[in-house]
């Protein structure tokens, strides 16, 4: 993936901000890079490469787009995301929140 550089980005891009992958949401405006506060509604980190199964759970990220009926980790626990989170700053576990259900790992998925 490319080196990020603000002034190439387009939507949809993935970019490598300091060894960490980035989708580019809309097009950037100036050059804050991909972690500053408030750059979430421009770049999303992601973790391509996992299926979102529980048997292959994608590593949570804070700010990635996380999808309803997929599986993610988070310390060490498996996590069902039951609704979309575009950007998702909830991080599994996260007392209160049904967006998220804790499954066993040794359960099997319908």
């Amino acid at each position: 993936y490319p080196a990020w550089d603000w002034r190439t980005c387009t939507r949809d891009m993935i970019v490598n901000y300091n060894g960490r992958l980035y989708r580019v949401v809309t097009t950037p405006t100036d050059g804050r890079p991909p972690d500053a506060d408030g750059m979430l509604a421009v770049y999303r980190p992601i973790v391509p490469a996992h299926a979102g199964t529980m048997a292959d759970p994608i590593p949570w990220v804070y700010g990635m787009d996380c999808a309803s009926g997929l599986y993610y980790s988070y310390n060490a626990a498996v996590y069902l995301c039951k609704a979309d989170m575009k950007p998702c700053v909830w991080a599994p576990g996260t007392a209160g929140l049904w967006q998220w259900e804790a499954v066993d790992a040794g359960e099997t998925e319908a």
